[in-house]
């Protein structure tokens, strides 16, 4: 009877544990079903940062944790970076949360995985392992989920890290996909800003003559509304004789004949009509088959303005070449002359002397001038190459500019160099022209005389070389124009110094060519004198010290 009563309750006991087991089964499918409720609905977000707080979230579901972070991996630099994070705080840098050998290993194996604590700073938190959910996309990491866990690593179970791994390789594509996503907006957002800043009236057409896209001068030149003439055909967007026109162009390039600039003069309103050039090309899809074509049209009165400028451009070099080549032989003849005379200086009167001297005064300065007209015109057209090679700009400095300043005049020169001697990659003949420039500047406008200050420094990437001299200086808006050609500041202080208003200009262009900047520092108003100030790049060449 004993026995039979034993049987009884082990049968309940068993039936009992079985209806356990089934209820924990049944929870865990409702949870797997949830879960994946839950990763369906991943999918229909559109910003990364709700995928990463949901994916914290489902996480977060499937395993209890004390923390749980989300690093987004960033390919520039190749790091991972904080992007999420649940739980309390962490009392140091998030990216030193997991090891970079550990995240290489985890996305080595591709799966989810536990890894014990050993002495990280999350062990003082209550954390006593990881859970690392490596997520990536075409063979291309993407982001790492590290979840902190107060249990051993044991205490996961296998379901909950085979859930991890799903939700590690969905939020991957779903991210990837939004990064795509983004790219793709932003490739078309700055296609739309190329067409909106061409100047000229852009159109796509397709094969059943329907308008594709259009950008603002379109709308401008033929007169309609882009929202209106989308989708519509184009015979019925513009007046029939622009129609006529885009037909002819369009059977021509279909016809492999060109398309260039076709002419027709086109009314914009009652008082202004323009030529107007028209030309098309085959607009092909993706994968190379014609899909419609494209139209350019552009105000051809513009282009021939601009070829006009450019031909008046190219006349007058021709002119300034021509003039100062025949400028020049009379020029050594009247030189030459005035030396011949000269010779016998003693036994002439004094008066002849004088008038000798003014004629050959004014010989050299014309002869200056012409030659400050044929460097500019040269380096404005682009046919002075730099013969670049390595040069100790402080020994050049040294050469160049005791020669300057006459030890006998008013003036002082200082020269400021360092005791490192550097090799800079310049052109030193263009670079000794600037500074005989700037000094021979420095001296003019400083008629009281004074000190001449030259000065040249070395940075990490640039050569800097400073010229500050005592004078009457350069009040603040004429600092623009002392670059243009022929500019001089006009007052009273200036009129009896002579000067061709050339110097500065050749200076900046030659400065330009080698890539470096120059500027002007002067303020009369506070202090006297004025500094330019020149910087140089440090290219290519070894900076071994001479």
């Amino acid at each position: 009877m004993s026995s039979d009563r034993t049987a009884g309750a082990d049968l309940s006991a068993e039936v009992e544990e079985l209806r356990r087991r089934n209820a924990e089964l049944y929870r865990t499918l409702d949870d797997v079903g949830r879960f994946y409720e839950g990763l369906a609905q991943l999918r229909g977000l559109t910003t990364p940062a709700e995928v990463h707080e949901r994916v914290l979230a489902l996480a977060a579901s499937l395993i209890p944790c004390r923390q749980a972070h989300l690093l987004v991996h960033d390919p520039a630099s190749g790091r991972f970076a904080p992007a999420a994070r649940r739980g309390p705080p962490i009392a140091f840098p998030v990216d030193h949360l997991v090891d970079p050998a550990l995240i290489a290993w985890a996305f080595g194996i591709q799966n989810a995985s536990v890894v014990p604590v050993e002495s990280h700073p999350l062990d003082e938190g209550g954390v006593r392992s990881l859970v690392l959910g490596p997520m990536a996309c075409q063979g291309r990491p993407v982001a790492l989920l590290v979840l902190g866990l107060e249990s051993e690593e044991q205490g996961v179970e296998r379901i909950a890290l085979d859930l991890v791994w799903a939700l590690s390789r969905e939020a991957a594509t779903v991210l990837d996909r939004l990064r795509l996503t983004e790219r793709v907006r932003g490739l078309v957002t700055l296609l739309d800003n190329v067409l909106e800043s061409v100047p000229h009236a852009i159109l796509a057409i397709g094969r059943d003559d329907r308008i594709i896209a259009c950008n603002s001068n379109a709308e401008f030149l033929f007169n309609f509304k882009r929202f209106l003439a989308l989708g519509e055909r184009y015979q019925d967007v513009f007046p029939a004789e622009v129609a006529r026109v885009f037909h002819a162009v369009a059977v021509s390039a279909l016809e492999g004949r060109a398309t260039h600039d076709v002419e027709v003069e086109h009314r914009i309103t009652e008082a202004t009509t323009l030529t107007v050039g028209f030309s098309a090309s085959i607009l092909a899809d993706t994968e190379g088959q014609p899909y419609g074509l494209v139209f350019i049209c552009r105000d051809m009165s513009l282009s021939r303005e601009v070829e006009k400028l450019r031909e008046l451009d190219r006349m007058k070099s021709e002119f300034v070449q021509t003039v100062s080549h025949e400028l020049k032989t009379p020029l050594t003849a009247i030189l030459g002359g005035t030396e011949v005379l000269l010779v016998d200086e003693d036994t002439m009167d004094p008066s002849q002397v004088e008038v000798v001297k003014i004629i050959e005064d004014g010989a050299r300065r014309l002869q200056a001038l012409i030659s400050d007209l044929l460097d500019l015109s040269r380096l404005e057209s682009g046919r002075i190459v730099l013969e670049e090679r390595p040069t100790d700009v402080a020994g050049l400095l040294a050469e160049t500019c005791p020669a300057m300043a006459p030890p006998d005049g008013p003036h002082r020169l200082v020269l400021d160099l360092p005791e490192e001697h550097r090799q800079v990659y310049v052109d030193p003949g263009k670079i000794q022209q600037v500074m005989e420039n700037l000094i021979s500047n420095a001296v003019k406008y400083s008629p009281r005389g004074g000190e001449v200050h030259v000065a040249l420094r070395y940075t990490p990437t640039h050569v800097e070389v400073a010229v500050s001299d005592e004078g009457i200086g350069i009040a603040p808006e004429h600092h623009s124009r002392i670059w243009d050609k022929f500019y001089r500041v006009d007052s009273s202080t200036t009129a009896e110094i002579e000067g061709t208003g050339l110097g500065l200009a050749i200076v900046r262009h030659i400065v330009e060519m080698h890539g470096g900047t120059i500027g002007v520092e002067s303020d009369p108003a506070s202090r006297p004198g004025s500094t330019f100030r020149m910087a140089l790049p440090l290219k290519g060449c070894p900076q071994d010290e001479l």
